[in-house]
């Protein structure tokens, strides 16, 4: 069964504005564009990728090219007010509340709040996911992704 997760907005940041090829992040978000894992969207989710994309100076027009592949790879799911779920930092409510909705196995994330242990479900950065994913997948440890 391929796994739901919910990708942090910043991972997607760092995936292309900061990684080089065969990062982590990089990895992760490639992984999901070829569906080896569900990536559950809602939209905020969507609305603070597109932000902080913008912020770090990615044009308009690459932006929404990002969006289009994003949103055709993943599976969208309303907003949630995350007023039944806890998160280190109110601002994070949004991305925990979505993986309380979409029944997300973890959530992909380089936030420091997002990885707290008290955070549920678990918080995993990049190296770790891809650890996991590769061994749910059968795949040799550390094979990369083209």
């Amino acid at each position: 069964m391929t796994p739901i997760v919910v990708v942090d907005t910043s991972v997607h940041v760092s995936s292309e504005v900061f990684s080089k090829p065969g990062s982590p992040a990089r990895e992760t978000i490639s992984r999901g564009f070829a569906r080896h894992f569900v990536s559950a969207l809602s939209p905020a989710l969507l609305q603070e990728i597109a932000r902080k994309l913008a912020e770090e100076g990615i044009s308009e027009a690459e932006v929404a090219v990002y969006l289009q592949n994003v949103v055709a790879s993943g599976m969208a799911f309303p907003d949630d007010d995350g007023a039944n779920v806890a998160c280190r930092d109110p601002n994070d409510l949004f991305v925990v509340a979505l993986a309380h909705t979409a029944k997300a196995a973890c959530i992909v994330t380089q936030d420091a709040d997002l990885l707290d242990p008290e955070t549920l479900p678990a918080g995993l950065q990049p190296p770790q996911f891809l650890a996991r994913l590769r061994e749910l997948r059968g795949e040799a440890p550390g094979q990369r992704f083209p």
